[in-house]
């Protein structure tokens, strides 16, 4: 019953959707050609940022594009060189994360030989190490010495730690497509300036004896990177743009020609009455985490009179039923699910949900039907699907079946499950197992969630 069920599905198309670098037609308007993009290359960007707009929510009100300078970055400027540990510090804050999960080490290699000749394409990409305790960021020795490249490496490595944390996907299984993607995913992150600063890049050093000269140049083309961040700045409606000063000329250029074009020519994206739908979508969720359910449905409801996209819509018709359910409203969240199925009968959350309000309505072949529904799908969540089947063979009387099926709900959950706790601690009360159901129950209280808090009250008022 997860919300926002399909903010993940559209996974395989980001991955499939790479860059067709061989198509160099001029993207084309109304008989006249401007030479901004190619029309594969923006047909890429817009359905990535389309899929990072529901998968990640729009972009901050207000926001601005990120700069390596002293208010985004205090820890890094606070020493007079640049500190992995500092940009660590540094990232963790703009990207949300813990910075106590995050580790590095140095990575030495052929690099490191003195006097060795050697030559990559690729700018000292740091690699990730997935631990127990979070990650390890595994940063070439070389770039070190290189701040640009040391900042650029890190920001990288954060993007796909970011990605991580949030349970999304970046492995194309084509390591440039990946590389593309984390870079589209950092301009839409808010670090576009960042990225566009280190488009390309060299340098020379000596010592007298041995010279050394490196070059990069991004993977991404300028023209995609700069309609890439003249979209972002479209997004987040900035208007200043004093960082511009800042970068090549050539680039400024392009970024320029990128946003004139955009004026003239909208992206889809910038829907007036779409965004303050998505927008909407977001807000009733917040109000949804504060338990405040029946403002929650209200708001979805207003979101559904804004929005002709038919993604967007069974977006909202789920999020309805699953409020109305977690307002107690059974038979009112049946008709949202359904409508939900109507626009798209292959939408697997919605039918996990319909299965989970049968089994609490005792409907158990209906709820039968919608969980075979769901898992044919293969793509509803795991995890509250085995706690939805749980609660049938439960329902059933099984309860050995019931007791397997809640081990693979608690397995498989890389993010809390609504009310698989308390589910699970009605469960053991029917078996009198009493100690071991409080103990699930006080999960549930942790997690906040009103169900288990009325159902300790009904217990304590029994004693």
């Amino acid at each position: 019953m997860k919300l926002f069920g399909f903010e993940f599905s559209n996974t395989s198309k980001k991955q499939e959707s790479s860059k067709k670098e061989n198509q160099k037609v001029p993207f084309e308007q109304k008989g006249g050609k401007f030479p901004v993009i190619t029309e594969a290359d923006k047909e890429w960007v817009e359905e990535n940022f389309n899929w990072l707009m529901g998968a990640c929510g729009l972009p901050k009100e207000g926001s601005k594009n990120i700069l390596f300078s002293k208010e985004f970055f205090p820890e890094s400027f606070s020493s007079e060189s640049l500190e992995i540990p500092n940009l660590i510090a540094d990232f963790s804050d703009l990207l949300n994360l813990e910075v106590a999960i995050i580790d590095f080490e140095l990575q030495k290699d052929i690099t490191d030989i003195y006097g060795m000749p050697y030559a990559h394409d690729d700018m000292g990409s740091s690699q990730i190490e997935i631990t127990e305790n979070g990650y390890i960021l595994h940063i070439p020795n070389e770039i070190v010495k290189r701040p640009n490249q040391l900042l650029f490496s890190v920001l990288k490595g954060f993007i796909k730690i970011r990605l991580l944390e949030s349970h999304l996907s970046y492995d194309t299984g084509h390591e440039d497509y990946d590389d593309l993607f984390i870079h589209l995913v950092g301009i839409y992150f808010g670090f576009g300036v960042i990225f566009l600063q280190n488009l390309i890049g060299g340098g020379y050093s000596t010592d007298g004896i041995w010279e050394t000269k490196w070059s990069y140049t991004s993977i991404m083309p300028k023209e995609v990177m700069t309609y890439s961040l003249a979209l972002y700045c479209g997004l987040i409606e900035e208007e200043n743009f004093e960082w511009k000063e800042n970068l090549h000329p050539s680039i400024k250029l392009q970024f320029e020609k990128a946003m004139e074009f955009l004026a003239k020519y909208p992206s889809s994206l910038f829907n007036p009455t779409e965004l303050k739908a998505m927008r909407l979508i977001e807000k009733s969720y917040q109000e949804y985490e504060k338990n405040k359910f029946e403002f929650s449905i209200s708001i979805s409801k207003e979101s559904l009179t804004l929005t002709n996209d038919s993604i967007t819509q069974i977006d909202i018709y789920n999020n309805i039923g699953y409020f109305q359910l977690r307002n107690g409203n059974l038979q009112e969240s049946i008709s949202s699910f359904e409508k939900a199925l109507e626009i798209e009968p292959t939408f697997g959350v919605a039918s996990d949900n319909l299965a989970y309000v049968y089994v609490k309505l005792g409907q158990l072949e209906k709820a039968k039907h919608y969980l075979e529904e769901a898992i044919a799908t293969e793509n509803n969540e795991l995890a509250y699907h085995y706690r939805n089947v749980a609660l049938y063979y439960a329902a059933k009387g099984k309860n050995e079946e019931a007791e397997e099926y809640f081990d693979m709900a608690f397995r498989e959950a890389e993010l809390p499950v609504d009310l698989l706790e308390f589910d699970y601690a009605l469960f053991l009360f029917n078996q009198n197992k009493e100690e071991e159901a409080m103990n699930y129950l006080k999960l549930a209280i942790e997690k906040n969630e009103p169900e288990a808090i009325n159902k300790m009250k009904d217990l304590n008022n029994l004693s």
